[in-house]
């Protein structure tokens, strides 16, 4: 039997990448987010055509966003690339997603990229659904990391002088019909500053009630709905607290009410396009064609139990489940993107060479970070709970 051949640590890999290591700050994160290449390098432009129409008054009201009928959805291209990464770094790629993907006791499909100064280099395993292979350009649902591109634009929209850190929901959502409606002593009075780094102290919606599911189906939907759903009282602000969607709901709202346009758009016209990445949202826009289809614990989503397919759980036979979940996901986990994209995204928003913000909105990103470590570029961070970076 041949000895199989060693596979490279990630940090090898790193090392590889980034040539002679250069000090790095220490980054902290705090979400799990696309993890930045970062380099000296200046970037080349790697380009990518998203088939989609821009979105029109008629679908998207800012002032409230009722969503009924989505917009159409895109259909993913491949990013081209400016050049290949040596053989040798494909390789360990290879190796790496392999191992990983390998010792997963559930699972279905997975796809990987990394992006460099323009180069790309992605590939995908397993399925997508049934019968259907994962493809690198096949669209998932990127989920928490979709709290990158909001906290992105709520900076960027700070920095253009449309409201501060420490304004407070009341003022700046003082004649949002959404927000009014809202029971206060429930969601209470916060600034901007506690939203971001969610020392609001607001309690999580309660999801699994038959009010949640009714809001899941509804098709006349919109953001105060599912912060209606919140039923427990909050703490007092100023203590982290993970709150998975009021947080960035109650964000996605003033991005919307302070500049008038709708949360999709301020994405493609701020963010997106001018780095030619290419992503959507849910429920604003329609399921993306051929997007792998979400796999996890049923009985948590309705259905008898064990791993499987959500879309087929029987509760939703009449209602697509991804369209359903976006709208329990909007700004805090409703992206939809290929690891391609969010590679490019992850490299333009944090790379020291990234041109997705502005570099003070870029530092106030990285500088917020917290609780875990990442290593970059094979540099050792010491975090000051004296454990190992990683």
């Amino acid at each position: 039997i041949d000895t199989p051949t060693p596979v490279p640590t990630l940090n090898a890999v790193m090392q590889k990448l980034a040539g002679t290591p250069t000090p790095f700050p220490t980054y902290i994160f705090q979400t799990a987010t696309p993890t930045p290449t970062a380099t000296a390098t200046p970037a080349a432009s790697a380009t990518a055509t998203m088939a989609i129409p821009a979105p029109t008054e008629t679908s998207v009201s800012t002032e409230s966003v009722k969503v009924t009928n989505p917009l159409p959805a895109p259909v993913f291209t491949k990013l081209t690339s400016d050049g290949e990464f040596s053989e040798e770094l494909q390789s360990a790629f290879t190796g790496i997603l392999t191992g990983e993907f390998g010792a997963l006791r559930e699972k279905m499909g997975l796809s990987a990229a990394v992006y460099q100064k323009g180069k790309v280099w992605s590939k995908a395993l397993g399925m997508a659904k049934d019968s259907v292979p994962m493809e690198t350009t096949t669209p998932v649902g990127v989920k928490s990391s979709s709290k990158t591109f909001l906290s992105a634009l709520v900076l960027t929209q700070i920095e253009d002088g449309l409201y501060g850190l420490d304004d407070c929901t009341c003022v700046l959502l003082a004649d949002h019909p959404g927000y009014q409606s809202l029971n206060k002593s429930l969601i209470p009075d916060r600034t901007v500053r506690q939203l971001l780094t969610m020392t609001s102290g607001y309690a999580d919606q309660e999801a699994g009630s038959p009010e949640s599911y009714a809001i899941l189906v509804s098709p006349g939907w919109e953001p105060a709905d599912s912060l209606a759903l919140v039923t427990d009282p909050p703490d007092e602000p100023g203590e982290f607290r993970y709150n998975g969607i009021v947080n960035s709901y109650l964000l996605g709202m003033v991005a919307e009410h302070m500049s008038g346009e709708d949360l999709y758009t301020l994405y493609r016209k701020e963010l997106l396009d001018p780095i030619s990445v290419q992503a959507t949202l849910l429920p604003v826009v329609g399921v993306p064609p051929g997007m792998a289809h979400p796999y996890a614990e049923t009985a948590n989503y309705g259905g008898s139990g064990g791993f499987g397919d959500l879309i087929q759980i029987g509760i939703w036979s009449d209602v697509n489940f991804v369209e359903a979940d976006g709208r329990h996901a909007w700004a805090a986990a409703g992206m939809v993107s290929t690891a391609e994209n969010m590679a490019r995204w992850a490299y333009e928003l944090y790379s020291p060479r990234g041109s997705a913000v502005s570099r003070q909105v870029q530092s106030a990103l990285l500088g917020s970070f917290m609780d875990e470590t990442v290593t970059f570029a094979g540099s050792r961070i010491q975090p000051a709970n004296g454990r190992a970076g990683r």
